[in-house]
């Protein structure tokens, strides 16, 4: 790989609900993300944009420049470091910010859609997603949960995962956006084999982990102390870990995830496997929580976003900590960057 690809890094960022924090996270990161060698295509609607960048500049917040460019033209090339592909479809119409809408909604998934359209075509490299809302998508018709199956779908691949990455934190959900009464009806162990599998390649080909040590956690409390407190260890887990030990895989468990995070804190772990989303975010948003990033594993490209979501509540007050999509940007090109050297 010659390295003038390496130092060419374009990287995708979808703009997000405009009536959350997206565009304001998004305008004060590349104010402040400053390597030369990755070049940025805001994919959004300008309007939103222009709205924001000048009430940020009536508070004394810098923003960068926006070059406004045309998709036939990105072929080969982004001519500045922030360039805007205008979707155009809230543009001049009215919205409120921190509420839900159709059109917020049905806004940000063209955006998201456009953005895999540029990646298919190799008009970018990577994608970041600033922040979308469910209720939101759901008023436009659409189905989907949240950017991680939409993303699936569109790259027609079922094998992905949300991998959190927070300084030495790796952690992997096994299930998603589901109701934790639902959650044990869910798990069985292929999926979480899969999980261990991706969290394993990852691991090796993008953190560069000769052998890497995964663990992975109960589901009940202590690991249900021998089955006291259910049989999903012994019926669900242990047998997905079995499976991936005869696959050659270093994993542990299942364990009590207080045992394994403390593990994870103290460098003894690489990753974890966790069967439910709060029992991953509670504990590493508490430690690390404008630092996490949502990289998603098992995608034919790098794709990460902010831990954060839309925060409705203090998305007129332009407060918004960009630090996690800072976070976002570097790993993404950062990970951008070994997958052209390896791949």
């Amino acid at each position: 790989m010659r390295t003038s690809q390496l130092n060419n890094i374009r990287i995708g960022i979808t703009a997000g609900d405009a009536a959350g924090i997206g565009p304001e996270i998004i305008l004060k990161t590349l104010a402040k993300v400053k390597d030369k060698s990755v070049s940025f295509l805001i994919i959004g609607d300008y309007e939103v944009f222009k709205k924001v960048k000048a009430k940020l500049a009536r508070r004394g917040i810098m923003s960068p420049g926006l070059f406004l460019t045309e998709k036939e033209k990105n072929a080969n090339y982004l001519p500045r470091r922030v360039n805007f592909l205008d979707m155009n479809v809230i543009g001049k119409r009215s919205y409120k910010l921190g509420r839900p809408s159709e059109l917020c909604g049905r806004a940000s998934i063209a955006y998201i859609e456009e953005a895999a359209n540029l990646i298919r075509d190799k008009k970018i490299d990577a994608l970041v997603t600033a922040p979308i809302n469910k209720e939101a998508i759901s008023l436009a018709g659409y189905k989907w949960r949240g950017h991680t199956e939409l993303l699936a779908h569109l790259a027609g691949t079922e094998e992905v995962a949300m991998m959190f990455v927070a300084e030495h934190f790796k952690i992997v959900l096994v299930t998603t956006h589901v109701a934790l009464s639902k959650v044990n009806r869910i798990l069985n162990p292929r999926l979480i084999l899969k999980k261990i599998e991706l969290a394993d390649r990852y691991l090796r080909g993008y953190f560069l982990i000769k052998r890497p040590l995964i663990g992975v956690c109960g589901f009940n409390p202590h690991a249900s102390d021998g089955g006291l407190f259910g049989k999903e260890e012994y019926d669900i887990i242990l047998p997905a870990v079995k499976m991936a030990k005869r696959k050659k895989i270093n994993v542990i468990g299942p364990e009590s995830a207080e045992s394994l995070f403390y593990q994870v804190y103290h460098g003894k772990i690489d990753a974890l496997i966790c069967m439910y989303h709060d029992q991953a975010l509670i504990p590493l948003k508490m430690i690390l929580r404008d630092k996490a990033v949502n990289l998603t594993i098992g995608l034919p490209y790098i794709r990460t976003s902010p831990s954060s979501g839309t925060a409705y509540d203090i998305s007129a007050r332009t407060i918004a900590r960009p630090e996690s999509m800072v976070e976002a940007v570097k790993l993404a090109a950062s990970l951008t960057r070994i997958k052209k050297a390896r791949f």
